[in-house]
């Protein structure tokens, strides 16, 4: 209803993103992720700011963050679920 106004709603999915939190050793820092996996704040602001200027419906955030979304579409949702909470499990435990 609100496309005719001028309205433009985006969903911004930026993955890993390089942050205090990831440095924190209770959180991002126990989940070891190589730096290059990681945007910082500022590219992923300038680029979701970009897209959804520009009308992107969806933003994904550089090509490691790309190719883990392509990923995802080849498991279904139940082992997708499994295979995300034993990553988290061995590496928050």
């Amino acid at each position: 209803n609100a496309a005719g106004n001028g309205v433009v709603v985006s969903a911004l999915c930026p993955g890993y993103t390089a942050t205090k939190m990831m440095d924190n050793p209770d959180q991002g820092a126990k989940l070891n992720i190589a730096p290059n996996m990681m945007m910082s704040a500022k590219e992923v602001a300038e680029q979701g700011i970009r897209d959804c200027l520009s009308g992107k419906m969806t933003i994904v955030p550089g090509a490691a963050n790309k190719i883990t979304a392509a990923i995802t579409h080849l498991f279904s949702k139940t082992r997708l679920t499994k295979l995300v909470g034993s990553f988290y499990r061995k590496n928050m435990g």
